[in-house]
């Protein structure tokens, strides 16, 4: 049999997408010898040539072959047992998830294989949205709240965390206090201390008046 070149990269699929009122999404990857493109086909990107070459990501990517090939392609993609997925075109919440660009997460954190999954816009609205994904500081945390137990009684430092995970906060780190009550901090680094943004004069007197009672300097 004659042995015919088709294209200048080959392609992975990874995920089919039902998506409700449209066609259906097949998430790929596409393969060069350098690099590797993340590519959506949409179901009308196999109908002929011309739309599967609008539908390449990058001048990089050829396709040599015909319309009639572009239909032997995607029989030969769809016949792979692909995971199926719900896709969405919203950004936010969507039942008990939270959906963005990049991921979905839920009340434990990102969801690693969410059967959810959002489908870019044509917008750039919806690369302006993002949520950062902060370090792991589990270990630095397990240290820090004995520590914060140990500032005042529990009548009054109970209250003030609990006011202070109420609300929004921002992390300002305060240096470690020279005496507190003979107590040795075991601690190299100053802990943070959570600063609520909210009620800016609260902050402020939180900061130059209680902190330093308590051995921080303002």
């Amino acid at each position: 049999p004659t042995i015919k070149t088709l294209a200048s990269f080959l392609i992975e699929p990874r995920i089919r997408i039902a998506l409700e009122g449209e066609s259906e999404r097949l998430d790929t990857v596409l393969k060069t010898g350098n690099a590797e493109y993340p590519c959506l086909f949409r179901r009308e990107s196999w109908n002929s040539k011309r739309q599967l070459l609008a539908a390449l990501p990058n001048m990089d990517l050829q396709f040599y072959g015909t319309d009639k090939d572009t239909q032997a392609i995607l029989a030969m993609l769809t016949s792979r047992e692909l995971p199926i997925r719900q896709g969405t075109k919203t950004l936010g919440r969507n039942g008990d998830l939270w959906v963005l660009r990049d991921g979905v997460f839920s009340k434990d954190g990102w969801v690693e294989d969410p059967a959810l999954i959002y489908i870019p816009s044509e917008v750039e609205f919806d690369r302006r949205v993002h949520y950062p994904v902060a370090e792991d500081e589990t270990v630095l945390i397990k240290q820090i709240i004995p520590l914060l137990l140990r500032l005042n009684e529990g009548r009054i430092i109970f209250p003030v965390l609990g006011w202070f995970f109420a609300i929004g906060r921002a992390e300002v780190t305060i240096g470690q206090p020279e005496l507190h009550t003979g107590v040795a901090y075991e601690l190299q680094e100053p802990p943070p201390v959570a600063v609520p943004r909210a009620n800016a004069v609260v902050k402020h007197r939180l900061i130059t008046t209680r902190l330093p009672v308590e051995g921080y300097p303002p």
